[in-house]
């Protein structure tokens, strides 16, 4: 396992200067046990992109965002308690319109105006590179926990990250851990499950649980976990010795006890908008729960806020490296452009239709698939003039194109695939241009799309007969578990076809007409045609 020592609560937390030298045996804490803290309150947050607020309630924004972590960090100071702990559930360093241009450098001075006490990485910390990965989080003033993944190539934990971290508290000792799902390394552009081993994160979180509790004699265990719900909830419900968990991955509020021994789940929002003030009551009566949840309170970050008065002028330094051409007017849409990611990642949307329409039609294939997790706006991007700051939140990563050649086979693999995660909220369901297909959710993964009801350009799908497909060339190297896509010939790659943002801005163009005054003589108007059906949906 990793670093078992003691990190004081605040200031640079990675410095060895701050570790506290001595820990408190279990003897030593029976003699504290009446100095010993009797509550403590946990502040988290997950999948944090724009440090720039937006227009609308939430407002959010980091420098609102640091001035109420303060003010949370001081109530818990005026009740008596210890200083409240900051944990983060990843997700920082891409994908947004800063990061497209800094490449995430600018993340390690906002994550550290935060205060985090400790973070678990999420997926999208990793987009610019493992090597870039590891500098970002070398500067960071606190440490990032990877469990339950090991880099084959040192042997360590991936990103470098720590197996496990213990605070200690005025004599509470909590034990911390970051565990990820298997679905998610197979997303990594930059990163080949080969090149990585992967324990189950419910096998590794019990082994962790125990021998923290009996090694370093921890009565809290907490795991931070970078995952989709039904695996934070599996977790929950197997791994019992795990007291709290506080996700990250989904976008979503939500915060519950969960299964037999109602363990709580969070799932604390998105994008500096929201924190989940978790406040825990220790019980200390032998052979009990060591504590109680008191209270659990979703703080919004809304404009009545203060900004940060030194948070405030880095968030402005950040808007004005994007510049001025982000209010550029690229186009205009005569309709609401669904891409939430509730909407487009289990179901036909109009935007999903637009862009791979975009692509089929730019390359001159007979389809397009598009994972759906490359639409990142996850928002309804509201009927009207269209700008550049519009087009890089729905498509913030410069995806370049391809042009691959299936068989009628190949392509029911690509379908069965896109719809096995069903109803997660998995960026592998696709949104497609040129087929119509049906699934049957209630069938099991592998076995629900409806032979009969696939068709490509009105007529039924052969199984020998060869399509081309316009798809994006990180998906052709099998991520998001299409590893069909790795059997199949490249006719086209990013070289010749180039980039996806690219082909929807001149797309937008030429439908708009010359643009002048920030206005556009024409918008689009994409609609859910029903090229996707489910059948027994989960509602």
């Amino acid at each position: 396992m990793g670093s078992g020592v003691s990190y004081s609560l605040r200031g640079n937390k990675k410095s060895e200067s701050t570790v506290k030298v001595t820990v408190a045996s279990p003897k030593n804490a029976e003699t504290q046990t009446e100095e010993r803290p009797k509550a403590l309150t946990i502040l988290h947050f997950n999948d944090v992109y724009n440090v720039e607020p937006r227009q609308k309630h939430p407002v959010g924004g980091l420098s609102r965002f640091v001035t109420r972590i303060k003010q949370l960090r001081e109530e818990a100071l005026s009740r008596g308690e210890p200083e409240a702990l900051v944990l983060f559930s990843g997700d920082a360093y891409n994908p947004s319109i800063t990061s497209t241009t800094t490449h995430g450098k600018h993340m390690v001075q906002a994550l550290n105006y935060i205060g985090i006490d400790v973070a678990c990485y999420g997926n999208h910390d990793f987009d610019f590179g493992l090597d870039h990965l590891v500098d970002l989080a070398k500067q960071n003033n606190f440490p990032w926990l990877m469990s339950n993944v090991t880099y084959k190539k040192t042997g360590r934990a991936l990103a470098e990250g720590e197996r496990y971290k213990v605070l200690d508290i005025k004599g509470r000792r909590i034990g911390i851990i970051g565990l990820v799902e298997e679905e998610w390394l197979v997303t990594l552009a930059t990163l080949s499950p080969e090149e990585v081993i992967f324990e189950d994160f419910c096998v590794c979180g019990h082994r962790m649980a125990l021998e923290l509790r009996e090694k370093e004699k921890v009565e809290l265990v907490v795991a931070l976990t970078h995952m989709r719900v039904p695996n934070d909830e599996k977790l929950a419900c197997e791994v019992p010795e795990i007291d709290v968990i506080l996700g990250g991955h989904d976008h979503h509020y939500d915060v519950k006890p969960v299964g037999p021994h109602g363990t709580w789940v969070l799932k604390s929002g998105t994008d500096f908008r929201d924190i989940t003030v978790l406040q825990l009551q220790f019980t200390d009566t032998p052979g009990a729960k060591p504590f109680v949840v008191a209270k659990a309170e979703h703080v919004e970050i809304g404009e009545g806020i203060a900004e940060d008065a030194d948070v405030k002028p880095f968030v402005e330094e950040c808007i004005e490296k994007v510049g001025a051409a982000m209010d550029n007017c690229v186009g205009k849409t005569d309709v609401d452009l669904d891409s939430r990611f509730a909407c487009i990642r289990t179901k036909e949307t109009n935007i999903g239709n637009f862009v791979a329409d975009v692509m089929r039609k730019k390359l001159k294939t007979d389809l397009a698939f598009i994972n759906s997790g490359t639409l990142r706006a996850d928002s309804i991007i509201a009927a009207g003039i269209l700008r550049m700051r519009d087009l890089v939140n729905l498509l913030p990563m410069l995806d370049e194109m391809c042009v691959l050649e299936l068989s009628g086979l190949q392509v029911m693999k690509v379908l069965e695939n896109s719809v096995s995660q069903y109803p997660r909220l998995e960026g592998r369901f696709v949104q497609v241009s040129g087929i119509k297909f049906t699934f049957d959710a209630a069938k099991p993964a592998g076995e629900r799309i409806v032979v009969d009801s696939v068709l490509i350009d009105g007529k039924a799908l052969e199984k020998e007969k060869k399509y081309t497909v316009a798809t994006k060339d990180y998906l052709r190297s099998g991520k998001d578990g299409y590893d069909v896509f790795k059997e199949v010939v490249c006719l086209a790659d990013g070289e010749q076809t180039g980039v996806l943002p690219n082909a929807v801005r001149e797309h937008l163009e030429a439908v708009s007409g010359p643009i002048k005054d920030d206005t556009a003589a024409a918008g689009i108007k994409p609609e859910v045609e029903g090229r996707i059906v489910c059948l027994n949906p989960v509602e």
